[in-house]
């Protein structure tokens, strides 16, 4: 019933979450309880225009390291935006009901990608001035986003260096790599 692209598994190997492209003007976010097969939860949507903006994502789908929280990039209303979902306090887990992080902030998001449990980080650019793309840190207890670096670039994905993220920043004509510690 159409492509399945991007999938992953959480880290603990119960749950598997993968994005169904555009198809017929519907796109599909899943989540797989891979212990019960018959437990799909899925993120559902109709698009007005034909366009597969999230291809150009550098990744859509994230869990955090003990797999209790869940992240997808999903474009529903037009653009990119962060969703959060926690898969152990909402039984069952609800992705139509997942948290939008950053909805006031964050025009489009082009990366997601967990440091913590309790930490999401999101590449992306600010809402009221579009060419200025920042790495956002959201505390997900607090529920409070921080812009943490400024003049990132959305085509670097983030990378895992040791307990470090290896991102792109932009200076000037150049694209600098740098290393961003959560914990500092």
């Amino acid at each position: 019933s159409g492509a399945v692209t991007n999938g992953t598994i959480s880290p603990d190997g119960l749950w598997l979450a993968n994005y169904v492209p555009l198809k017929d003007g519907k796109k599909s976010t899943v989540l797989l309880h891979l212990l019960s097969p018959a437990e799909e939860y899925r993120f559902d949507y109709s698009v007005p225009k034909d366009w597969e903006l999230l291809t150009d994502a550098n990744r859509l789908l994230a869990f955090s390291a003990s797999s209790s929280r869940f992240a997808f990039l999903e474009d529903s209303s037009g653009f990119p935006v962060t969703r959060l979902a926690d898969l152990i306090n909402s039984q069952p887990p609800s992705l139509n009901s997942a948290e939008i992080v950053g909805k006031d902030t964050i025009g489009t998001a082009a990366d997601i990608w967990f440091p913590r449990d309790d930490t999401l980080l999101i590449a992306g650019n600010d809402k009221k001035r579009a060419l200025d793309w920042h790495l956002y840190s959201y505390n997900i207890p607090a529920k409070q986003l921080t812009s943490v670096i400024d003049g990132i670039s959305y085509m670097y994905e983030m990378r895992r260096a040791g307990k470090q993220v290896l991102l792109g920043k932009m200076s000037g004509p150049n694209l600098v790599p740098i290393l961003y510690d959560p914990d500092a």
